[in-house]
């Protein structure tokens, strides 16, 4: 059960990143935000530049401590994806009006599961 939620999650992550591929075409580059904090399956791709290849472009990744940091470099346009941006974040972000969409979940934790 686990490996398979791994595998959804991997997937998922792969394709939200790989989604971007039309808007990336007309960039040079898509800035990504994520924490280090957190294992997940991108910090292998990021090392492999599996997205860069996949996209065609340099995908420049910044690592954040908070997700309201995240919220604050997307909404002042410093950030295009913000990976694990942690849903507290989000939902605050939309409840004040923030033009951001969430596309998939990154992580799940067994514990914080409701």
């Amino acid at each position: 059960m686990r490996n398979l939620k791994k595998n959804v999650i991997s997937a998922g992550v792969a394709a939200v990143m790989m989604g971007g591929a039309a808007v990336a075409q007309a960039a040079d580059s898509v800035n990504v935000a994520f924490f280090l904090e957190w294992a997940t399956p991108n910090q292998i791709a990021k090392v492999d530049k599996t997205y860069d290849d996949a996209m065609g472009v340099d995908v420049k990744w910044t690592n954040f401590s908070t997700g309201v940091q995240m919220t604050e470099a997307m909404l002042a346009g410093d950030i295009d994806i913000a990976y694990s941006q942690g849903l507290a974040p989000f939902v605050t972000a939309i409840q004040q009006g923030a033009p951001i969409k969430m596309v998939s979940i990154a992580v799940i934790y067994e514990a914080n599961d409701c």
